[in-house]
């Protein structure tokens, strides 16, 4: 029997995207947007612990739960802005 060749082709390696790319992604922008608003009303630990508290004006959800989506993130500023203002 003869002897076939075997050539493989080198793998193609994916496009890789410049390290800071993801960074400037518009939704982790906007994650930062709210946890910078959370240490500026609590202060940088409390504002990170608020984060992950259940929230009773959230219906209990942390709001780092919420802050995924726009409407989540829109939720999360309003209950910033209530406890800022007094409005509760």
């Amino acid at each position: 029997m003869a002897k076939r060749a075997t050539t493989r082709k080198p793998a193609k390696e994916p496009d890789a995207a410049p390290a800071d790319s993801l960074l400037d992604h518009p939704v982790l922008k906007d994650i930062d947007d709210v946890v910078q608003a959370a240490k500026e009303v609590f202060g940088p630990d409390r504002g990170l612990r608020w984060l992950g508290t259940p929230v009773r004006v959230l219906n209990y959800a942390t709001p780092i739960s919420l802050a995924d989506t726009p409407a989540g993130r829109e939720q999360i500023r309003d209950a910033l802005l209530n406890l800022v203002h007094g409005s509760w």
